[in-house]
């Protein structure tokens, strides 16, 4: 691996890492973006019941039936790797509750199996993984 040190690095331009889309790339120190970020992959659905993949970015959960419950079953802490990045959102104007249920039974989620939200439009959760066993809410 070499040792890449720029000093420093801006652009005004895209820049594109790697020559395929599961290259992994590792910071060592502080990083700083500014400008839009955008995302891998974007999953929007209208089930009541969804699996995340650990190439999944951002949910959208667009289930239009009142009063349901929306469970997104996260993928493995270590699947997902350190610092994986999950966000959740209700994206419709019924009122439903978000359940997020662990990939394993060795995973947590803010030490519990699952966890419970209740909202409507504009419920969201963002996901930290640890790359080990938990994921964090914030």
């Amino acid at each position: 691996m070499s040792d890449f040190r720029p000093s420093p690095f801006r652009t005004n331009e895209s820049v594109k890492f790697g020559d395929a889309s599961d290259d992994a790339h590792e910071v060592v120190g502080s990083f700083e973006l500014e400008g839009p970020i955008s995302f891998s992959k974007i999953t929007t659905s209208s089930a009541t019941s969804i699996t995340a993949g650990v190439t999944d970015s951002v949910i959208f959960c667009t289930n239009d039936t009142a009063d349901s419950t929306i469970t997104v079953t996260l993928p493995t802490a270590s699947d997902a790797g350190e610092g994986s990045v999950l966000f959740v959102k209700v994206t419709n104007t019924r009122t439903h509750t978000l359940t997020l249920q662990s990939g394993s039974v060795s995973d947590k989620i803010e030490g519990e199996d699952t966890k419970t939200f209740s909202g409507g439009v504009g419920l969201g959760v963002i996901l930290l993984s640890d790359g080990t066993s938990k994921w964090h809410i914030f």
